[in-house]
This record gives structure tokens, C-alpha cells and sequence, in this order.
């Protein structure tokens, strides 16, 4: 799976209600807590209201308590992980954009992915590359749109 790709797993979280995307075995591996996984499906609950972070096909479900990693879209105090690969957060991101008008970041960010120097399937607990949640910031911080 490409890190940059999303695919809903047709599972959905029980507590939040919400569909889920597909989130690799090795993912899950990486962060949760659990002595033993179960060999099944899992997906990824993106509900920031919601504690869990991974639904398995087997009726698993691991929450926010159960992860070794501050899942960023579930945070809300500071410091707030947005890419996991090169360890960027929410506050660094907007500080970024006042202190140069625009997102730095983003550009450094899209270059590492280039180079394949990223590493999302195992960093970021969403298994995904962190592009979109880093747009998410620089929007939520009005930055103006990347002019390419």
C-alpha cells in the first residue's frame, strides 16, 4: 500500500458509528500495546471524539490506551503530532506560516516523500502519509494555498 493512498475497510468503529480505513498489519504492530495481535483486518478509527484508534475484523478494538504513540487527529493538548516521520506538530506547523508567510514545511515535507525518505506505514498510527492532516492545519491556520 502506497502511504499516501486511503481505502475504506468496511468495518466500523462501534463507538463512534464511523467507517474506518484500511491500516496494514505492520501499522497496528508498530504502535499498539498488546503482547499479541490477532491475524485479522484492522482499520483505522479517524473520529477525534473517538478513543479507539484500531478496529479489527475479529471484533478487536484498541484504544487510545492501549497505543505507544499520540495519535495526532485524537488530540486536543499540545503537543500535537502531525507528521510522524520527520516529528512535526500542529504548533510547529503554524508557527511556520507566521514566521514565513506560508508553509515551509510542507514543501520540506513533499521533498523527503520524493526522496523516499518517509517511513508512514510504520510512523503514523493512521499508516497514511501525513500530507492531508498537514493541510488540515495550514487551513485551520489560514495559510494561503501552495501556488503550484
Amino acid at each position: 500500500m502506497d502511504c499516501c493512498s486511503s481505502t475504506n475497510t468496511g468495518l466500523v468503529c462501534p463507538v463512534s458509528n464511523s467507517a474506518t480505513m484500511s491500516v496494514g498489519i505492520v501499522t497496528v504492530r508498530e504502535h499498539a500495546l498488546l503482547p499479541e495481535l490477532p491475524e485479522t483486518s484492522f482499520g483505522f478509527c479517524d473520529a477525534a471524539s473517538c478513543p479507539v484508534v484500531y478496529v479489527g475484523a475479529d471484533g478487536t478494538l484498541i484504544d487510545k490506551a492501549h497505543v505507544r504513540t499520540r495519535v495526532g487527529v485524537k488530540e486536543t493538548e499540545d503537543p500535537i503530532p502531525v507528521c510522524y516521520c520527520f516529528e512535526l506538530t500542529a504548533v510547529q506547523i503554524a508557527d511556520d506560516v507566521r514566521t514565513h508567510g506560508q508553509s515551509t514545511i510542507r514543501d520540506y515535507i513533499q521533498e523527503q516523500v520524493r526522496a523516499g525518505r518517509c517511513r508512514c506505514e510504520t510512523t503514523n498510527p493512521s499508516g497514511r502519509c501525513c500530507l492531508g492532516n498537514v493541510g488540515r492545519v495550514l487551513s485551520s491556520v489560514g495559510a494561503p494555498a501552495p501556488s503550484r
